[in-house]
């Protein structure tokens, strides 16, 4: 979103946060997975060979260990290859036409499995089926969006992710990221200038708030808890919070649009935040999630 430079591309996500994420994560799955290339396949498909070349290439390196010069029976040389590339593939080892104790050539034993083995290989290769990896899009949605976003519930204050990695829906939050609670549309009382204030920071204040959530009714920030079960569940502790780059070169270069989104006043935007680049945030971002 940041790098296409426009605030209209944060609109879904300001909105609402995690369907914005989880449209983010089907969107990639579909580029990056789907996605045809110059050559015609997806990336699935490029995956899918190169497993498959691999795990014959092993095969092949096993059989070649075993039929160095000499000779050998089937009964006794069958299982030790068995034994081998079980790990690679499910091969069963009591085969009757491998029971016998005629004496081959393990030169010739050799070529003749490695001609085999390539015309099994290219027949798996050619017989991908993009349809049946079609059908794998859910799960792999699934398996993303449950790693990424484990708890989806947001901080009744800033929308800042639950950081705990289990959906405990009904359980307790936290989050060691909290924004500036004017990216979730917060504004000072009397001027009606966007917050720039860290919920964190807020706790360790004896200002109040108030939102759709209390009815009009003034809480103070020492009090969250007893608002509702909800905020009840978030776990908010009063210290000095500090924002991360992202969020002030954020409410920095979209100080007027976030403000007009949200019916507000431009906020005074602290100086340090001005200077912030979207390169030092996107570093910090990348540092920060191990990207």
């Amino acid at each position: 979103m940041a790098e296409k430079h426009n605030f209209k591309s944060f609109v879904h996500y300001l909105s609402d946060p995690i369907r914005s994420i989880e449209y983010f994560i089907h969107r990639n799955i579909e580029t990056f997975c789907f996605r045809t290339n110059i050559a015609g396949k997806t990336l699935l498909q490029e995956i899918y060979s190169q497993n498959v070349r691999k795990i014959f290439m092993e095969v092949k390196q096993t059989i070649s260990a075993l039929c160095q010069k000499g000779t050998s029976t089937m009964k006794s040389w069958w299982p030790s290859l068995t034994e081998r590339i079980n790990k690679d593939l499910c091969v069963k080892r009591d085969i009757k036409i491998f029971d016998e104790d005629r004496i081959m050539d393990l030169e010739e034993l050799k070529d003749n499995l490695f001609f085999e083995l390539k015309h099994v290989e290219d027949s798996i290769i050619t017989g991908y089926d993009i349809s049946t990896f079609n059908k794998m899009k859910n799960d792999c949605f699934v398996f993303f969006t449950s790693d990424l976003l484990a708890c989806r519930e947001l901080c009744p204050f800033c929308k800042g992710l639950c950081d705990l990695h289990t959906n405990n829906t009904h359980g307790s939050h936290r989050t060691e990221l909290h924004r500036p609670k004017g990216v979730a549309g917060y504004v000072y009382a009397k001027s009606k200038k966007l917050s720039t204030m860290v919920c964190t920071t807020s706790m360790r204040q004896d200002n109040g708030f108030r939102n759709e959530d209390t009815f009009g009714k003034l809480y103070k920030y020492s009090d969250y808890r007893s608002v509702n079960d909800y905020y009840k569940s978030w776990k908010i502790e009063p210290l000095e919070g500090k924002a991360e780059l992202f969020w002030k070169w954020f409410m920095a270069t979209y100080n007027s649009e976030l403000a007009e989104y949200y019916n507000a006043n431009k906020t005074d935007i602290p100086r340090g935040w001005k200077r912030i680049t979207w390169e030092e945030a996107k570093r910090e971002i990348m540092k920060t999630y191990h990207l």
